[in-house]
């Protein structure tokens, strides 16, 4: 992570993403707006130098920034992304979500 750290907001909701909840969930869990989250993830996303949500996701969750989740959501991820997910966290090296 280069850009700066996440705000408490930011951390939560990409603690959530990574759980498996859905946006909507999210939104109503945190009682936030559809454009707070939105602003929250695009800045999550800038900070982990990721072009994509499942990418932030793996960074923070490689870097030790948000925790692996326990108890999953309803999961948002396709299986071959959750797939890439798993090996991005055991692997030594970096990991594109091409």
């Amino acid at each position: 992570m280069h850009k700066g750290l996440l705000t408490p907001r930011e951390k939560r909701i990409m603690q959530m993403l990574a759980g498996g909840y859905d946006r909507e969930a999210i939104v109503g869990a945190l009682s936030i707006s559809r454009s707070t989250y939105v602003r929250a993830v695009n800045s999550a996303m800038h900070k982990a130098g990721s072009v994509t949500p499942v990418e932030a996701v793996v960074t923070l969750l490689a870097l030790g920034h948000i925790p692996l989740p326990i108890l999953p959501g309803r999961c948002v991820f396709s299986g071959a992304e959750v797939a890439k997910l798993i090996r991005a966290l055991y692997a030594d090296a970096p990991v594109s979500l091409d």
